[in-house]
């Protein structure tokens, strides 16, 4: 089991990552990583939105190996990146900071945009079936619990 690690993002000082953009929120998203290593995401109630995968987040998900988040208009934060930088870091490093703005190319957009279209596809229905084996699965145990 790895350890629990939660990293703010937003244009405050105060966050563990800063990205000092105009459409980058104060406090605009967290991501949290719980001891099995499964990674969520938080929208913080930002303006400018958090999507992943071109999605607009409204709360939190769960985040898959190869999902996009994108931040406000333009910014592509490469969140694996930072999950596994810290997973290698003790806990009393400072947090990471980039040392400059990020800029996305828009060609690299909208080809890393239609590659996700293709994969989110496939995405959607293994998280359909999951759901639908797990409420069979919960289904079959509160039968054999009740008879």
């Amino acid at each position: 089991m790895s350890e629990k690690l939660l990293l703010r993002i937003g244009r405050a000082p105060e966050n563990d990552l800063v990205i000092n953009q105009d459409d980058i929120g104060n406090l605009h998203l967290e991501l949290f990583r719980d001891a099995t290593g499964n990674v969520f995401i938080t929208d913080m109630e930002s303006s400018f939105g958090t999507y992943v995968n071109n999605k607009r987040l409204k709360g939190y998900t769960l985040l898959g190996l190869g999902d996009e988040v994108r931040l406000g208009d333009s910014y592509i934060l490469k969140w694996e990146k930072y999950v596994i930088e810290q997973i290698s870091t003790p806990r009393v490093a400072p947090p990471t900071r980039p040392s400059q703005k990020q800029t996305v190319h828009p060609t690299h957009k909208t080809e890393s945009r239609k590659k996700n279209e293709a994969s989110n596809k496939d995405t959607t229905s293994n998280k359909q079936l999951i759901i639908i084996y797990s409420v069979l699965l919960f289904l079959i145990i509160l039968m054999y619990l009740f008879n």
